[in-house]
């Protein structure tokens, strides 16, 4: 079993690292190298079940690997078309169990490969499914949370606020202000 998880930076892993090494069960964990974000299985004398590892998308070419089991892509709106590029294919080996899961906040631009994966899930394409929540679906947030949520939407702009919070799309939310009204 080989799964990677990719993340847009390293800056960005080290959540992932702190919540995988705090929530996988240890009777499973073999070792785990904290300076190459890297677990190892447990198995039998013979043979290891695996490893889990945490890779950064910034270089691309660090990607290419002969094939993985699992690959959790987080956040995907981060991670450029090269990088995934390079990641797609890795879920095509032979005799892999072939698991995609990639998940974040809506891209930026419509022809980011994130934006096109989530529409062609929830166009109901075979084998994909795609999951869309807002921050006030939250069980876990507090009022007060939720109050601060509320807050920001008066800090940042509409577009913005609206893609962060509520999941929605919006070409004006990135850098570039406007967008939608000035196309014709």
């Amino acid at each position: 079993f080989h799964a990677w998880i990719v993340v847009p930076s390293y800056p960005q892993g080290r959540q992932v690292w702190n919540e995988i090494v705090s929530l996988f069960p240890s009777q499973y964990v073999a070792s785990s190298l904290e300076d190459d974000w890297l677990i190892n299985l447990t198995g039998s004398q013979y043979r290891s079940w695996g490893q889990i590892e945490i890779k950064s998308a910034h270089l691309p070419e660090s990607l290419q690997t002969v094939g993985l089991d699992y690959l959790w892509i987080s956040e995907a709106q981060d991670v450029k078309e090269s990088a995934w590029e390079k990641l797609l294919p890795t879920l095509t080996s032979p005799e892999r169990k072939l698991h995609l899961v990639v998940e974040g906040i809506p891209a930026l631009y419509q022809d980011h490969w994130f934006r096109k994966l989530y529409l062609q899930a929830a166009s109901g394409a075979k084998g994909y499914l795609a999951h869309k929540a807002t921050a006030f679906q939250n069980p876990l947030l507090s009022e007060e949370q939720i109050q601060e949520i509320e807050f920001h939407r008066e800090v940042l702009r509409e577009a913005t606020w609206r893609r962060m919070y509520l999941a929605e799309f919006s070409s004006s939310a990135g850098y570039f202000t406007n967008v939608d009204a000035c196309v014709s």
